[in-house]
């Protein structure tokens, strides 16, 4: 199970760092980008994040270094927070199509629209709840530090 765990957490590391290098640009200068770069800002937002998954994949024996020893019960727990967010992730993705992506961020073929089915009704920004729940459930069954 360690070898399962190492890659949850190395995989978040590395792979986390993509989503504020593409959303803070796209929410902070999304005229620019529409005007300016449309879908090229997804190639920027790929180069700048080269470095950073390198990073996460070279010093992985310093992000792997420290974990904490959890219980059996609040691990179980953790993976079922871990997979009840990958859940909600999934299931906001299929609600919200291709917006899901950042499209009206960064062109104007697209215009974002206001979804009100759920899991909109329920809370108001479910991917950040899930994504919450994924580092967190993956953190609590890990053990590990870095996440």
């Amino acid at each position: 199970m360690r070898g399962v765990e190492s890659l949850l957490c190395l995989g978040l590391a590395a792979s986390w760092p993509a989503i504020p290098l593409f959303w803070l640009p796209a929410h902070l200068f999304h005229g620019f980008l529409r005007k300016r770069m449309g879908f090229f800002t997804y190639v920027a937002a790929a180069l700048a994040w080269l470095p950073a998954g390198w990073a996460a994949l070279h010093f992985r024996q310093a992000l792997l270094a420290h974990q904490l020893a959890i219980p059996a019960p609040a691990r179980l727990a953790g993976w079922t927070i871990f997979i009840a967010g990958s859940a909600l992730q999934c299931w906001t993705a299929k609600v919200m199509g291709p917006v899901i992506f950042g499209v009206p961020e960064v062109t104007t073929a697209m215009e974002s629209r206001h979804i009100t089915a759920p899991p909109f009704n329920w809370c108001r920004h479910p991917t950040y709840l899930a994504h919450s729940m994924i580092f967190g459930g993956a953190a609590l069954a890990t053990g590990y530090l870095a996440l």
